[in-house]
């Protein structure tokens, strides 16, 4: 039976930017929350869910959710007060 091997280093490379692209989400949606009107948050969001996505960090569901958070975010109209 043939079984494919990578190199260790991989996956600690790889859970790495999972975590990283974790921690800018999360760190993005708290900046969102108090500025609103900034919408580089909502494209920081974005960002970091595609990669969490594509790194396949927190079973995909993750990126989906802030997938949809950051485009929430970016298409928000916030009224003047």
């Amino acid at each position: 039976m043939y079984m494919f091997t990578y190199p260790r280093w991989l996956t600690a490379v790889v859970a790495t930017i999972s975590v990283l692209a974790g921690g800018l989400v999360m760190s993005a949606s708290y900046k969102m929350y108090k500025e609103p009107r900034n919408k580089l948050w909502g494209l920081l969001i974005v960002i970091g869910s595609l990669v969490s996505l594509l790194s396949a960090g927190g079973f995909g569901l993750g990126g989906v959710l802030g997938l949809i958070g950051g485009v929430m975010g970016l298409s928000r109209r916030v009224q003047e007060t």
